[in-house]
């Protein structure tokens, strides 16, 4: 997959919960937001795409280049369920510990803001201060494990790690109405352990959520990979509106 090819496919991700959010009228009737949520929501957006982001991935590949010059392209024939699983330990359970870990005391200044918004929607995907990204591992794992041979299926997996983390944060609980659907109650109590939706997740966006409660929380094999005991989805009945 070329890099336009996987830009346009995030980005269209993006329009589509967008516009999902606003057909379902969950963003006019919850997104509360003032414009000091907005200038942070874009300032934290751009600063991800055009500054830490290119860091770490060019920083990575610079010390690669010099710690390890002849491993480059060294894993590039493995095949791509190899890949897959490289990347689900390199990202995704780095992802996970560090966002653990972002709440506790040490690092929560760096976390705050994401839990600060009193509602959920995309725009606050990426609401974090500017050091969370510059200092997340996943990051510098993506840039070595580029450096190594992973890009052909690296971005396929950013493709479908975008998809999970947008549909995680979105206004629009587009899990919801399965959860009525008796047939599928084994499908959604699998899904449910294998990422975050939005019904499944009612507490995560309370403002300043205690500490301790979170680090109470069960701990992931592999990040989002596999959820031992997820928080129940909370359903309101048939013909109510979710609030």
């Amino acid at each position: 997959m070329n890099p336009l090819l996987q830009n346009a496919l995030i980005l269209t991700l993006m329009l589509g919960f967008a516009v999902m959010e606003f057909a379902s009228h969950r963003y006019q009737d919850t997104v509360q937001a003032n414009s000091n949520d907005t200038k942070l929501e874009v300032l934290m957006f751009l600063s991800l795409v055009a500054v830490s982001q290119p860091l770490a991935l060019l920083g990575a590949n610079a010390l690669c280049t010099w710690l390890i010059p002849d491993q480059r392209g060294v894993w590039s024939d493995l095949p791509w369920w190899a890949m897959a699983g490289i990347l689900l330990v390199a990202d995704d359970m780095t992802q996970y510990w560090w966002h653990r870990i972002s709440h506790t005391p040490l690092l929560w200044p760096l976390h705050r803001a994401h839990h600060s918004a009193s509602y959920m929607s995309i725009r606050i995907t990426y609401r974090n201060n500017f050091f969370y990204y510059m200092l997340m591992p996943g990051l510098w794992m993506a840039g070595m494990l580029l450096f190594l041979g992973l890009g052909k299926v690296l971005a396929f997996y950013l493709v479908v790690k975008m998809a999970v983390i947008l549909g995680a944060h979105c206004a629009w609980r587009w899990d919801e109405p399965l959860y009525r659907i008796k047939a599928l109650r084994p499908v959604m109590w699998l899904v449910e352990r294998t990422i975050s939706t939005p019904a499944s997740r009612p507490e995560q966006r309370r403002r300043d959520w205690p500490l301790q409660r979170q680090l109470r929380q069960p701990a992931f094999l592999l990040g989002r990979a596999v959820r031992l005991r997820p928080h129940h989805a909370q359903v309101p009945a048939r013909g109510r509106t979710a609030g």
